[in-house]
């Protein structure tokens, strides 16, 4: 039992989800920066509690404090972001609403939050966070130590959006990897969280990858299991779901092996997830809440944290808005539509919208075929991404039954794959809960979100970059998280002797033990292939010059980089100057840039050549004041590209090998009307 002052700090929501989230940032924060960013989650935390419950008194819902830090995070992100999406203002604008949230904590907490089993689930839930972050921090407190960095490419990516959003020094400056140009709004608002500390000059923009924005990110989505399970069978469900998330590995461990669908690789390889996941798992846990009578808030709120979904990871709010929409509207009383009817509608729907995606794809069925555009993914997950379990069985199947034939079992192998035993556990559960008469209407939704997956994986359109996997794919870890939820709920539900909160909230903890073994190393990436996006050997010279150009560097300045490749789409120098940096690049990853759309498409072209000219050039002045025309403050290069107007580098004011870094004189910058 807790003591009297702590139950009066559990009443205000003070204790202990701040508590728990800042320890969580401590342990994966280097030494020197523990005491400030963990301070800060705490105070962010805090603060997203009370506007989660500003919210829910808005609309007359009163939310489980779990779930009100979930929707005030969504929240806040969106808050954080609104200062960029108005034209490129100041994230501090947003920092100085957070503390309004604070008015949200003078309401009471339920009592079954002061309880024991209550504080075990958030144990295990803080528990998994620390252990699933520790990973990540590990390999990058080893790769500040001299090693590879053995994080996927996207990261530097990604740090560089979270600098976007909150260095000075790229404030103002349009895209960071395009400068001056507008940067596209898309799923970014989790990035604001990262940019938040930046900001603030406590960390730099690839330090807070690991330090504070994945870690926060793991604690919203093992927050995200309790909350739905919690939804769906109370605290002993929360709990039974937080043991299943932790007690065995990851379902691309065992059976199939399937690599490209490893739950874990994929949160760490786009960490936006981390933060949509759980607010979809809270939109689900929203809607249960409301079939169990709380109120028509509540079904707002369910819908408020699904729209949030978009920005902070689109591919999550693709694969759920679909099913989420179709079981409220099973749910949902309609006057002079039974139930059958309604069924009826949504049968009579599908086809509608099988042909709207087809539509949206139709350049690309018409460059291919039907038959390719429907199973080329199916290819790709079966043969491309050995070492599996069956490799070379989907080849031969294909080879028998043609790729068409073989469609229906490389869904359902494609299903397993992502979901493993949790999928066959969904099946029976409901199967024993349908002969006991124990189903609701609820319990379709995982099969609508299954179905719409397998639509998702046959129907989904290539985004502009070209990665036609994309939204085939990134969505799948909705389905493995709403399939271990409904296996604790049902679990519950069946046996009685599960349904102690204490005994399920004392097994999760346990469980934490058996993810200490098997959860290292999951986040890396089991396909063969995956190998070339990790473990990138950054040169010492390169990091040294991004880091002395963030010393030197200020509001408005740009860089660009002779030697970076033309074909680049991933990553190149510029991408990991900037992330470290800070600076807005002259221009980066070229190709991808290209691939965009105008204007970028004619911009990018036009700074590549503008730069390889201003490298040929042979006169000092003529050089430097073409590039001051556009509006470059510094330049670096890389080994064996010094630029002929200064072949040995005379001029550089920085050099480290082979590499070497320029800053355009002030005249020369006041020259170009900048």
């Amino acid at each position: 039992m807790f003591t009297r002052r702590t139950a009066l700090l559990a009443r205000f929501g003070l204790f202990p989800i701040p508590f728990l989230i800042g320890l969580v940032v401590a342990v994966n924060a280097v030494p020197g920066d523990r005491l400030y960013l963990a301070i800060l989650a705490s105070g962010l935390v805090l603060c997203a509690i009370g506007w989660g419950r500003l919210l829910s008194r808005v609309t007359g819902v009163h939310l489980a404090t779990e779930m009100a830090m979930l929707l005030g995070l969504a929240f806040v992100a969106h808050l954080l972001l609104l200062p960029n999406v108005l034209g490129g203002g100041d994230i501090l604008w947003s920092l100085a609403m957070l503390p309004v949230g604070l008015l949200g904590l003078a309401g009471p907490t339920a009592e079954e939050e002061r309880s024991g089993p209550y504080l075990l689930a958030l144990l295990a839930a803080f528990g998994f966070a620390a252990l699933w972050s520790l990973d990540a921090s590990g390999r990058y407190a080893a790769f500040l130590s001299g090693a590879r960095l053995q994080m996927w490419l996207d990261v530097f990516v990604h740090a560089g959006v979270i600098a976007h959003l909150g260095d000075p020094r790229a404030i103002g400056g349009g895209d960071i990897a395009l400068a001056r140009v507008p940067f596209v709004l898309y799923h970014m608002a989790s990035h604001a969280f990262g940019a938040l500390p930046v900001r603030l000059g406590l960390v730099g923009p690839l330090d807070v990858v690991t330090s504070f924005w994945l870690p926060l990110g793991a604690t919203m989505t093992a927050l995200g299991f309790l909350a739905l399970g919690r939804a769906l069978a109370g605290i002993a469900g929360g709990a039974l779901a937080l043991l299943a998330l932790a007690v065995i590995p990851d379902p691309s461990a065992y059976w199939l092996q399937q690599g490209f669908l490893s739950f874990h690789w994929m949160l760490e390889t786009s960490p936006g997830t981390l933060f949509a996941l759980p607010v979809a798992m809270m939109s689900i846990a929203l809607l249960a809440r409301w079939q169990a009578g709380d109120g028509n808030g509540t079904l707002l709120l369910s819908l408020l944290a699904m729209a949030s979904c978009f920005l902070l990871r689109a591919h999550v709010f693709v694969w759920l808005m679909p099913p989420l929409i179709a079981m409220m509207w099973l749910l949902i009383p309609v006057p002079r539509f039974t139930l059958r009817m309604r069924i009826a509608t949504l049968a009579l729907g599908l086809p509608f919208g099988i042909a709207a995606l087809l539509w949206i794809a139709r350049r690309e069925i018409e460059q291919s075929s039907l038959a390719v555009f429907l199973t080329r993914f199916m290819e790709f997950l079966h043969q491309a991404n050995p070492p599996t379990g069956y490799d070379g069985f989907y080849p031969q199947l294909t080879k028998a039954l043609t790729p068409i034939g073989a469609l229906p079992i490389g869904l359902s192998l494609a299903l397993l794959g992502m979901a493993g035993i949790w999928l066959v556990l969904l099946l029976l559960g409901t199967a024993a809960a349908a002969l006991r008469r124990r189903l609701t209407l609820l319990d379709a939704q995982p099969f609508l979100v299954i179905g719409w997956a397998v639509l998702m994986m046959m129907l989904a359109p290539t985004p502009y970059h070209g990665d036609f996997t994309d939204f085939r794919h990134r969505g799948f870890v909705l389905v493995v998280a709403i399939s271990m939820s409904w296996c604790a709920a049902l679990a519950v539900r069946l046996a009685p002797a599960l349904a102690s909160p204490l005994l399920t909230g004392i097994g999760a903890v346990a469980a934490l033990g058996s993810a200490v073994f098997w959860l290292p190393g999951t986040t890396l990436p089991r396909m063969a292939w995956g190998t070339s996006f990790i473990a990138l050997e950054i040169p010492s010279g390169l990091l040294a010059a991004a880091r002395e150009l963030r010393a030197l560097a200020k509001t408005g300045d740009t860089f660009a980089i002779y030697g970076t490749p033309s074909n680049a789409s991933l990553y190149d120098e510029a991408t990991l100057v900037l992330s470290v940096s800070g600076v807005p690049a002259y221009v980066s990853r070229a190709e991808m840039m290209q691939r965009s759309g105008e204007p970028r498409r004619s911009i990018a072209k036009h700074r590549m050549a503008a730069l390889a000219d201003s490298e040929r050039e042979t006169d000092t002045e003529a050089a430097m004041t073409r590039l001051a025309t556009e509006h470059v403050t510094f330049v670096v290069a890389t080994p064996g590209h010094n630029p002929a107007w200064d072949p040995e580098g005379s001029r550089a004011i920085w050099a480290l090998g082979g590499y070497r870094l320029w800053r355009l004189s002030p005249s020369q910058i006041h020259g170009s009307g900048n």
